[in-house]
């Protein structure tokens, strides 16, 4: 997960996933803005330390499906790089540098810190993966109209993009989701889209949108080639 790139300064989301994996549990708490509730929800950090076999199935059919040279946007701790590496050759980014520093620190050279818009990497890749509903990154639905447009020029004619999204109640909610970490708090934006709101944003950006695989209406594992 990415913070916006309008706030890619802030890192206390990138902090607590850091600190769990040291062995302090202090909860990381999200407010999500605009969905009608101002509670705090405890966000799940155990899932960035999660093996294959603790992850989901739509997860894990996401990596089996990904092959050849392989970018990965937004690895967080890099749990699941390992396994992608296992599939082809993997270069992945985040916009936090406490987690690019756990990925280093994993040995996960291919990890790297760098913002997907401004990213320019010397090659194509046969195949671009987003896990933790990343679409959604660009905060804004322009910025993720941007986002789209972005990872269909960084791919190979004959390539795919793999995601697995939430399939959100509603076309799209532009959310801030304020985080409260520690006496610390920060706010950043995400989008939530249908999934056949997403289809048409991805149509609109030269993609043909296939879904391959569903968790009931909650999530689904999406696949996108050029048109």
């Amino acid at each position: 997960m990415q913070p916006n790139p309008q706030q890619k300064g802030m890192d206390l989301f990138g902090k607590a996933i850091y600190n769990y994996g040291k062995g302090n549990r202090t909860p990381l708490y999200f407010i999500y803005g605009g969905m009608g509730d101002s509670r705090k929800y405890p966000k799940d950090l155990f899932r960035y330390y999660r093996s294959f076999e603790q992850l989901t199935p739509l997860e894990q059919k996401l990596i089996k499906l990904a092959k050849g040279n392989i970018l990965d946007i937004g690895c967080a701790t890099g749990y699941y790089i390992p396994y992608l590496k296992q599939q082809g050759t993997a270069d992945a980014i985040d916009l936090s540098p406490t987690l690019i520093q756990a990925c280093k620190e994993k040995g996960l050279q291919e990890c790297h810190l760098a913002d997907i818009f401004t990213y320019n990497p010397p090659t194509q890749y046969d195949t671009i993966t987003m896990l933790e509903n990343n679409l959604g990154l660009g905060g804004t639905i322009e910025k993720t109209r941007q986002l789209l447009t972005k990872m269909h020029s960084l791919l190979k004619e004959d390539g795919r993009v793999l995601m697995v999204q939430v399939n959100f109640d509603q076309d799209y909610l532009e959310s801030e989701i304020t985080a409260f970490y520690k006496d610390e708090q920060e706010a950043f934006l995400w989008l939530y889209t249908s999934k056949d709101f997403t289809r048409n944003l991805c149509e609109q950006a030269g993609f043909k949108f296939r879904a391959l695989a569903e968790k009931k209406s909650e999530m689904y594992l999406a696949e996108l080639t050029k048109a």
